[in-house]
């Protein structure tokens, strides 16, 4: 179920990186026009935006070696979960307008246009002291 669109795979291999947010991600658009083209930026390209590049360009090197992106769609659509990117037309306006919005959404069941309420669960994989 997850969409098809061609910005898809190097979204989701961005945001398993764990390093890049929404902020980060539009310094990268910015910089490289987009985020496949971010696997062909140089470091230094990349590093003035004043983002990690090396440790972000490392990561996105190890993810599509490993084909983890790939894995995570793969498995998303096994549990029927749609996956969206922020820049997908069904992201909802709200969150896309908040400051630091998600890369993605992980979506089970069907997100209503004109709901009023909504909740949503927020969880880290690698959480801090603080947020624990």
């Amino acid at each position: 179920m997850a969409t098809k669109d061609d910005r898809l795979l190097p979204l989701v291999a961005l945001n398993l990186t764990g390093i890049v947010g929404a902020v980060s991600y539009r310094k990268i658009i910015a910089s490289c026009g987009s985020v496949g083209a971010l696997a062909e930026a140089s470091p230094g390209r990349l590093a003035s935006t004043g983002l990690p590049a090396a440790q972000i360009l490392r990561a996105m090197r190890t993810i599509r070696t490993e084909g983890l992106a790939e894995k995570e769609i793969a498995l998303a659509e096994t549990e029927g979960i749609d996956i969206l990117t922020i820049e997908d037309e069904r992201y909802p306006p709200p969150l896309r307008n908040i400051y630091d919005p998600p890369l993605l959404l992980y979506v089970k069941g069907a997100l209503r246009e004109n709901a009023f309420l909504s909740i949503g669960i927020v969880g880290s994989r690698q959480c801090t002291v603080y947020g624990k």
